[in-house]
């Protein structure tokens, strides 16, 4: 069965059981394949669970919940997560490139989805380092940075191309991330960024304003 984000799992499920849609249309709402939609409704309903009980779990406990429906043989080549490990060290190497290495390097390029790649990669981390382990609650920060790589940006006009910072934030509770091309990583450029990542929340938009607002009558004075 292809992994795909908790997100959409959640949503999947929002989706059948609430909006009551068809698996279609839930697909083409959520950008998937039918068939992944058929497989995680199917499972939802071994688990003998209500989707009200499916609310109150966390992802981790929905992540086993899921499991517990699936055959515990291996069904593909397992992954070496110790090289994983060591290989996530360059800053240019993420979860995502190593998944399509695995997979293309499974017999008939048949291999364990993206979901399960992770969740096995978090547990295998968790153990070697349990330190590292952290619970965020929702809403209560953002994680903020540069991707330390920039990026090209070429003036259609006159050809010029110009340097642009990768500005890069997420709610670490839910995964949403924002991120934004800026001119530079000035004051002004950093403070437009994080203005313009509370745009999708809108809720929070005339609130940075009215800082920013303030921010500038102290600097004047």
């Amino acid at each position: 069965m292809k992994g795909i984000s908790m997100l959409k799992i959640k949503e999947i499920l929002r989706l059948k059981c609430e909006a009551k849609l068809s698996n279609r249309k839930i697909a083409r709402a959520l950008n998937i394949s039918h068939s992944v939609v058929n497989d995680y409704i199917r499972e939802f309903r071994l688990t003998n669970k209500r989707y009200e009980d499916i609310t109150s779990l966390n992802d981790k406990e929905i992540l086993t919940l899921f499991k517990s429906t699936r055959t515990k043989s291996s069904k593909y080549p397992v992954p070496d997560f110790a090289k994983i490990h060591i290989e996530l060290r360059s800053p240019i190497v993420t979860l995502t490139l190593l998944h399509e290495e695995y997979v293309e390097n499974c017999p008939n390029k048949q291999g364990y989805g993206f979901t399960w790649f992770c969740n096995q990669y978090k547990a295998y981390a968790k153990k070697i380092n349990p330190s590292m382990h952290l619970t965020h609650k929702a809403g209560e920060k953002t994680f903020i940075d540069f991707s330390g790589k920039t990026v090209d940006i070429v003036n259609p006009k006159n050809g010029v191309i110009t340097k642009a910072e990768i500005f890069i934030a997420v709610l670490p509770a839910s995964g949403y991330p924002f991120v934004k091309a800026i001119a530079s990583q000035k004051k002004r450029d950093f403070i437009d960024a994080h203005a313009d990542m509370f745009v999708p929340q809108g809720h929070f938009l005339p609130l940075v304003r009215a800082i920013l607002w303030r921010s500038d009558r102290v600097a004047r004075t």
